[in-house]
């Protein structure tokens, strides 16, 4: 399986668990949106692992978290939380800190626990369980088992400490599809998500006010 074919399921599947969140729906499209993000954090790591200028990438996409996050402040006031690409961000430079052979590990431990709670704190969408899915389908890409275990527990802890719906549990299951994952890129589209994440967005509350306005 592709990238491209990863990031079409991904895109499908969070489309339908924001319809259900603005505009409600079944608690199906809630447990088939739990596929979106694991599959996200899989190929924003692929991304970074094979892109040629790894600074330019961080920047990229951080840049991009500041811009979309201005008209979320303006019209949405009461929303305190960081998008999801704050997280993408953060997890990509908690990457790219383990791989400095520059730092000594008391420097390397002092800056990640930071980036954690950091995310914690600012409240970025799906916080410290967020950037350590990213560092583990990173970090252990060829060890299945590992990567199984690993984000078995975190998807735990997360449950049990965020009180989030069990519903969680059902990412684990995106995991059969990112281990069918063929190393190739597919049809190229890089730019298209960040096209159609602030799109879909607007158009599902345009639709949530014209419905119940």
């Amino acid at each position: 399986m592709s990238s491209f074919s990863l990031k079409i399921i991904a895109i499908i599947a969070m489309t339908l668990d924001h319809w259900n969140i603005i505009l409600g729906g079944s608690i199906y499209m809630r447990i088939l949106g739990r596929l979106a993000f694991p599959i996200f954090s899989f190929l924003i790591g692929e991304g970074y692992r094979h892109t040629r200028n790894k600074k330019n990438y961080f920047l990229k996409i951080f840049f991009y978290s500041v811009l979309l996050q201005i008209p979320v402040f303006l019209f949405y006031s009461s929303n305190e939380d960081l998008n999801i690409f704050f997280t993408l961000a953060t997890g990509i430079l908690f990457i790219s800190i383990l791989e400095n052979n520059k730092m000594n590990k008391l420097t390397k431990f002092l800056l990640v626990l930071f980036l954690v709670i950091g995310s914690e704190y600012f409240k970025f969408d799906y916080g410290a369980y967020g950037v350590l899915s990213i560092v583990i389908f990173y970090n252990f890409r060829e060890r299945k088992q590992k990567i199984f275990w690993l984000f078995l527990f975190i998807n735990i802890v997360y449950i049990y400490l965020d009180r989030v719906f069990l519903i969680q549990i059902f990412s684990l299951f995106s995991l059969f599809l990112i281990f069918k994952y063929n190393g190739k890129e597919g049809i190229k589209n890089k730019k298209f998500f960040y096209f159609y994440y602030p799109v879909h967005i607007l158009l599902l509350y345009l639709l949530s006010n014209l419905i119940f306005s």
